[in-house]
């Protein structure tokens, strides 16, 4: 079901430090030729005429698998030598493919298929994040982290209007930058819906609390590699982080606010209201302690649509308040309003959570600590039982 993870290409070391598009903001002609220059950089040629074949043309694009304001993720195949360089078709081979279409048959091609980000990229803030996005996908290699198979730009200005071409000159040019990653067949979010019936697309039925650990166990291996913000519509199967426009690596000091309601951390409120001063990657704990209640309670997970299953069982319970307007579907808000104990206590009261059976429901709580001093980090969680006792394996969606 998931491809093999390959290891993934490398960037020109111009590329690093990362650029810094903060100090200035330039306009006009000089915004054009900033964007230029860092399309130049990232390519390390200044006519796409010089390449034989350009990248995209490797490709053969079937279908839209999502998009957002920032651009769109295509399913694609590599094309096959033929498909490449007709020319070079030999007769002997022209003539077997002939002859099978006229049986009715077409020869067999199982290319692999890779993701293609589309982003957009029309000022030199944009172009300067898609490049880091690209850049922190380069630097990781990890099973459980997507891999980068190539980038590229493509110039999107022969799809532009005439009139928009007429005053190009005084706008950004316009990019994309590609990222062809390897294609994952689903996300944590529609895997979980699945279990609870309410997906046109079965992957199968609850699979039980062992199988349950050894995704959250694959889920916090690859939080334990990078400083990632983790949410389900981001981990795909088998399970693999992406996204990495919400990552941030361990030593880099920029911080920003970035995250789901219903998996941010209670400390990012915190520090957002300017109440503490840091964050780190224990934030990273408590998002996956959310993630593992959406993984346990399936139907609480269902029902909350949009929220997570954790805030669900809030607005369940009667033990304390929820005001979805002010709380924005966030059970974060909800720890530091009613208290850390209470809420707590809630949760673990879910039939699901107790069905899980006392080991789990002690992983739940060194996962759900508010006060970040005292939580446990991902590399400790997972060397400790019940994670230890079952993963991580990278097999283990094979058969979905």
């Amino acid at each position: 079901m998931q491809s093999t993870h390959s290891q993934p290409t490398q960037l020109s070391s111009r590329l690093t430090p990362p650029l810094n598009t903060a100090a200035a903001t330039p306009t006009g002609s000089n915004k054009r030729s900033l964007v230029q220059s860092l399309v130049q950089v990232f390519t390390g040629t200044k006519d796409e005429e010089e390449r034989e074949i350009h990248p995209e043309n490797k490709y053969n694009i079937h279908q839209t698998l999502g998009q957002g304001a920032f651009g769109v993720v295509v399913l694609a195949t590599v094309k096959s030598h033929e498909e490449l360089h007709p020319e070079h078709e030999t007769k002997s081979r022209k003539k077997q493919k002939a002859e099978k279409a006229k049986a009715g048959h077409a020869l067999h091609h199982d290319p692999q298929q890779f993701a293609i980000k589309y982003l957009k990229i029309d000022n030199a803030t944009t172009a300067t994040e898609g490049i880091m996005e690209a850049t922190k996908l380069v630097k990781v290699s990890h099973p459980n982290i997507v891999s980068l198979r190539e980038q590229f730009f493509k110039d999107r200005s022969q799809e532009l209007s005439i009139a928009e071409r007429l005053v190009g000159s005084a706008k950004p040019p316009a990019y994309d930058l590609c990222l062809v990653m390897e294609r994952c067949d689903g996300d944590l979010q529609h895997l979980i819906r699945s279990w609870a019936g309410s997906e046109e697309q079965q992957w199968g039925a609850d699979p039980g609390v062992p199988e349950k650990l050894r995704i959250l166990a694959q889920i916090t291996a690859a939080v334990a590699h990078i400083h990632e913000h983790p949410e389900t519509e981001n981990l795909h199967l088998h399970v693999k982080i992406g996204d990495m426009g919400l990552s941030d690596d361990k030593d880099d000091d920029d911080k920003g606010f970035a995250g789901t309601p219903g998996y941010i951390a209670p400390e990012l409120y915190q520090w957002f209201d300017g109440e503490v001063e840091d964050y780190d990657e224990l934030c990273d704990v408590w998002s996956i302690g959310m993630i593992c209640l959406d993984l346990l309670c399936v139907d609480a997970f269902d029902a909350a649509d949009g929220a997570s299953a954790a805030y669900q069982i809030l607005t369940e319970s009667n033990d304390v308040e929820t005001d979805g307007e002010t709380d924005e579907f966030d059970a974060s808000v909800v720890f530091l309003r009613e208290g850390a104990r209470s809420v707590l206590k809630a949760i673990l009261k879910h039939e699901d959570v107790v069905g899980a059976g006392k080991p789990t429901m002690n992983l739940l709580k060194k996962f759900l600590v508010v006060d970040p001093a005292k939580r446990s980090t991902a590399r400790e969680l997972l060397e400790s039982s019940p994670l230890s006792d079952v993963g991580p394996k990278e097999e283990y969606m094979d058969s979905w």
